[in-house]
């Protein structure tokens, strides 16, 4: 289960609009899902080759979330969500001497 520090309370001071954080514990992270999938073929017993698919539904998982104050209305917060990879596919050629 991953945490997520999220803001309970926009305060002011000077003009500048702040955010106040609540203990991490309060609120979970959104739900990570991912499906691996692979394929090895052999050329012979001593050479193969993997191919392999990290996040086949192609579902953009969120690797942080950023809290930003609405421009429009400043008594607002926004969470912008960063993903870095939707689709992460790999190959390997496996060799024994």
């Amino acid at each position: 289960m991953k945490w997520i520090l999220v803001p309970g309370i926009l305060y002011a001071i000077l003009f500048m609009i702040s955010m106040y954080y609540f203990g991490h514990t309060a609120n979970n992270f959104i739900e990570w899902l991912s499906l691996k999938t692979g394929l090895k073929t052999w050329l012979d017993k001593m050479n193969s080759w993997t191919y392999g698919l990290y996040n086949v539904y192609g579902r953009e998982n969120a690797y942080f979330i950023q809290f930003k104050i609405d421009p429009n209305n400043p008594s607002k917060t926004i969470a912008q969500q960063t993903s870095l990879f939707r689709f992460v596919p790999s190959v390997t050629w496996n060799f024994k001497f």
